[in-house]
């Protein structure tokens, strides 16, 4: 985490040490609440406030591939926010327990939240900074529409749903057809099934949701 700090949007790193032979971290404390709990709650500042939270956590996830690391357990728990004087939320990533290099791709069991995790992680035990992309995508979905981007009665047939290369996400529209169509098509790039059709890291991914900001409207 140390090689991350500081960012504007990542949690940060205090101190490294030893006590004894046992190392420890003493990281920012940020209160605030996740937002998976604010998607849940139905926050109102995340509605007001859903663009601006967006992007912000994007460049989050842009600052972890910048520095040549995959998170690999990208999901709304690891996002936290608190609001701030100019009203604006900060919004910070956290848990860095499960990040590597960027190179390091497998194969191996992949490590992670399964709800969250890209089909490369399931069926090759591979991961990329394309994985991250798509699992952001599954948390800009939920956030977005409401709703989960795979469905099924079952953990198990909505992991196959996921892992599947021909099961395709919902489109958000068919879900509200008011939401933008340039913020679907982002989320929908990002959610492709076969890895080199997604953003190839969350920075081509921030660069073209900053870009597109002033036509998006939610």
């Amino acid at each position: 985490r140390n090689a991350l700090s500081p960012h504007p949007n990542i949690v940060n790193s205090l101190e490294l040490g030893y006590h004894g032979i046992r190392p420890y971290e003493i990281i920012e404390l940020l209160e605030g609440q996740n937002l998976k709990a604010l998607v849940n709650n139905h926050s109102e500042m995340l509605q007001k406030n859903m663009l601006y939270i967006l992007v912000e956590a994007a460049e989050a996830l842009a600052g972890v591939h910048r520095n040549g690391f995959m998170h690999l357990d990208v999901k709304p728990e690891n996002f936290l926010l608190k609001e701030s004087p100019n009203g604006l939320p900060i919004v910070k990533l956290t848990d860095f327990d499960l990040a590597k290099k960027s190179d390091d791709n497998g194969p191996y069991p992949q490590p992670g939240t399964p709800i969250y995790m890209a089909p490369e992680q399931f069926k090759e035990k591979m991961a990329f900074m394309s994985s991250d992309v798509f699992a952001f995508c599954l948390m800009m979905y939920r956030m977005v529409t409401g709703k989960a981007a795979f469905v099924a009665d079952t953990k198990k047939k909505l992991l196959h749903l996921q892992a599947s290369s021909v099961q395709t996400a919902r489109h958000p529209q068919d879900i509200d057809p008011s939401l933008n169509p340039t913020l679907c098509a982002i989320i929908m790039k990002g959610l492709a099934k076969k890895r080199e059709q997604r953003y190839p890291d969350m920075m081509a991914l921030a660069d073209e949701l900053k870009k597109k900001v002033e036509s998006i409207h939610i």
